[in-house]
């Protein structure tokens, strides 16, 4: 708030926006996931089939008032809960983080402490 405050003191143009990113780790793409992990962070050989393995052949079901709906397969997301979850989202979202960066060099982001390890 001191930030937009200050820039606007100094009639710099302000822009404030706001993403809400609270389901995104259920919306990561398992492959470009594990092209970025390969590419742009070099992981590669037994560490990146670990990571394949830890997300794949994962399940869901829903349960309400102790009745379970149908188990379905998770063909995307990351663990959510997990102390990899949130590194695993940033890595995959770090073009996202790039671009902003990029085009808005003064650009200030925050994120919600919502329990991450």
């Amino acid at each position: 708030m001191n930030d937009i405050l200050l820039k606007m003191h100094s009639q710099h143009v302000t822009i404030l926006v706001i993403l809400d990113l609270s389901a995104a780790f259920g919306t990561v793409n398992h492959k470009i996931l594990l092209e970025r992990l390969q590419h742009d962070i070099g992981i590669s050989g037994v560490p990146l089939r670990w990571i394949n393995s830890y997300l794949s052949n994962r399940i869901q079901g829903i349960a309400v008032q102790g009745t379970l709906s149908r188990l379905f397969d998770l063909d995307c997301g990351v663990p959510q809960g997990s102390c990899l979850g949130p590194l695993l989202y940033v890595i995959y979202d770090s073009k996202l983080f790039n671009i902003i960066e990029r085009h808005l060099p003064d650009v200030h982001c925050y994120a919600e402490d919502s329990g991450f390890c």
